[in-house]
């Protein structure tokens, strides 16, 4: 079409992305073009369509611009802001844990990135769009670094025919929530982005990722089950406040998380103005509590071995 490809960025299961050039306005693209396998499938094209949806009613310095979207020749595509670098958050963790030492102001800017993120979020939950599939390689970095949330695939858009409403399994299981995990009809709004930012931010903290395990299945179970340690006992460095504000993001209960992307951006703004913030860490009580819930045969167990001592 109008188009002219110069070289592939990348490929996944849905497509390849291109660097190109759209002839008429003499403007370099990000190009995604769907493979053509996917695009016999209606319910792919579907989502397909949807992420241009979702990203082309979304205006924000840290959301990549959706410019068009369109077909030639039985290929679709997605015209979008080329973001130069091509680096991710995910690459940029990778480099920070084979540091030697990470750098004096490190823990105060990745609060300052993940601001950033969580301010484009909350603009994206305005316009009534739930991203969903919240991680690492999903935000990609200009050469400044400065981050741009992509990849509205899996957006949950409202007022419109959601494939998501179906129960589809969708997301990547590291970085699901636990609502997600489970698999769950209803009840996903914009607070399991929270939680997915949330583990972003662990694993930023801790260059690590919370939940790991060698099948999906189990990381489901450690996501749905588990808490994650204090950052702080891997990386004793990292500050308390961010901590807890991380913590508080990935509450298992969702009416005990942040109650939208604005209030986690208000705490980290808070952090980085050395101001208290509004995040409070579980007591010990409330710990056992969540756990007595999400356990409820180990803690009868428990319960019973204790009456016969």
């Amino acid at each position: 079409g109008d188009f002219g490809l110069i070289r592939e960025l990348g490929s996944g299961g849905m497509g390849t992305v291109w660097e190109a050039v759209q002839t008429s306005l003499g403007r370099r693209v990000a190009l995604k073009i769907l493979a053509p396998h996917i695009s016999m499938s209606p319910t792919s094209l579907q989502r397909f369509q949807r992420e241009a949806e979702a990203g082309a009613r979304l205006t924000h310095p840290n959301i990549v611009a959706v410019h068009s979207v369109g077909e030639a020749e039985g290929t679709h595509f997605i015209a979008q802001e080329l973001v130069e670098g091509g680096a991710t958050l995910s690459d940029r963790i990778k480099a920070d844990r084979d540091l030697a030492e990470l750098p004096k102001d490190y823990y105060q800017k990745v609060a300052e990135l993940f601001l950033q993120v969580a301010d484009a979020l909350q603009v994206a939950h305005d316009g009534g769009i739930i991203h969903r599939d919240v991680k690492p390689a999903n935000i990609l970095l200009t050469k400044d670094g400065e981050p741009k949330v992509a990849d509205f695939g899996l957006a949950q858009v409202e007022d419109a025919l959601e494939l998501s409403r179906s129960g589809e399994f969708a997301g990547t299981p590291f970085y699901m929530s636990p609502e997600q995990a489970m698999s769950k009809r209803i009840g996903i709004d914009h607070r399991t982005d929270i939680f997915s930012l949330g583990v972003a931010l662990w694993e930023a903290l801790a260059l690590q990722r919370p939940f790991e395990g060698d099948t999906s299945q189990q990381v489901l179970q450690k996501i749905v089950t588990e808490d994650p340690e204090d950052p702080r006992k891997i990386r004793s460095r990292c500050p308390r406040d961010l901590s807890v504000i991380c913590q508080k993001a990935l509450e298992k209960s969702v009416n005990q998380r942040f109650r939208s992307m604005a209030d986690l951006a208000a705490d980290l703004r808070r952090f980085l103005s050395n101001e208290p913030i509004h995040a409070k860490p579980p007591t010990q009580v409330q710990r056992v509590v969540k756990w007595t819930k999400r356990n409820p045969v180990k803690s009868v167990g428990g319960a019973l071995v204790a009456v016969a001592l």
